[in-house]
């Protein structure tokens, strides 16, 4: 990604005008436990936007843009490797692709340096940026409650060095383990229970399978 997106930027500024859009997530911009070369990818994304970013700051007419969506329902969770043990399933809300891809569109006909999908995501990214312990406890309490279903899988790489055997389509198979309701319901619940009780000296990682 590095030498095309120099590349592009070069060439914006030999015509004085261009957009160039870089598709990362939201967890570039927070980390999360069980797919951490996946956050570090993005992170690493983000920075490279930035530093595009500044070398063209004196073309006014040049756009690098960053489009940074959440969980999207695409068929990553079923083809991806997993070394955990479980069957991973997206945490709600889910993202339809026609979305993230109208959101892209939308960049290309009205530039600007971040979009957010759902735009949600940027004010709790704020709270997030307000109260970072917190916040890091939630997710990973989260993501080990309602992250896994409760079917054991052998380790696998899926389509990490070799394409998938099983047929394309452009949707998951492993829909969310509850709706936004309920998980908005059960995280004012568990922030009360944080805010009454000290950090734990050693939290495991094992997912709750039996919730």
């Amino acid at each position: 990604m590095t030498h095309p997106g120099r590349t592009l930027a070069h060439r914006a500024q030999l015509q004085r005008a261009g957009i160039l859009i870089n598709v990362g997530s939201i967890l570039g911009k927070v980390g999360q436990p069980y797919v951490p070369s996946y956050v570090i990818s993005k992170f690493a994304l983000r920075g490279l936007t930035e530093t595009l970013r500044t070398a063209i700051a004196d073309d006014p007419d040049i756009h690098i843009c960053s489009l940074l969506p959440y969980a999207i329902d695409t068929p990553h969770f079923e083809e991806g490797a997993n070394h955990t043990g479980y069957d991973a399933h997206a945490m709600p809300p889910m993202q339809s692709p026609e979305k993230v891809a109208r959101a892209l569109v939308g960049l290309v006909r009205r530039p600007r340096r971040e979009r957010h999908v759902p735009r949600l995501a940027a004010p709790l990214l704020l709270l997030r940026a307000v109260f970072p312990r917190t916040a890091e406890r939630l997710i990973l309490h989260i993501l080990r409650e309602w992250h896994f279903g409760h079917r054991q899988l052998p380790d696998s790489d899926g389509n990490l060095f070799a394409p998938t055997t099983l047929d394309a389509h452009v949707r998951g198979k492993r829909p969310a383990r509850l709706g936004l309701p309920r998980l908005l319901a059960w995280t004012a619940g568990h922030m009360l229970r944080l805010a009454t009780r000290p950090s734990p000296v050693r939290t495991s990682l094992e997912p709750h399978t039996q919730s």
